[in-house]
């Protein structure tokens, strides 16, 4: 059975994998796969400081940036824009909410 899998995909490579216990068979392109692809940004996302391949960079947020500092920074930026946006929606909410008027006639 093997042998004609082989024959009907000549494309693939097919196998078994490790100690597979349920017997799933599994294929695989026989061309190798190209190396992912890392794109790095050019610049710290707060002060725009050139990023070189031989510093460290600090990650937040999969936002790269330059410094400890500079990603606390935009840490802190972001939990105030949060802590901003809570307080807006709370005074909106009671804003909407409707008075009890007493219609005692």
């Amino acid at each position: 059975m093997e042998a004609e899998l082989l024959r009907m995909n000549a494309d693939l490579k097919v196998g078994f994998l490790g100690n597979n216990r349920d017997g799933c068979m599994k294929s695989f392109p026989s061309a190798p796969l190209p190396p992912p692809r890392f794109d790095l940004p050019d610049a710290c996302r707060l002060c725009k400081e050139p990023l070189r391949q031989n510093m460290d960079i600090y990650m937040y947020s999969d936002t790269p940036f330059c410094s400890k500092a500079c990603r606390k920074a935009q840490m802190d930026i972001d939990e105030a824009r949060e802590r901003n946006g809570i307080l807006l929606i709370r005074s909106l909410l009671s804003s909407s909410q409707p008075t009890k008027v007493n219609s005692a006639t």
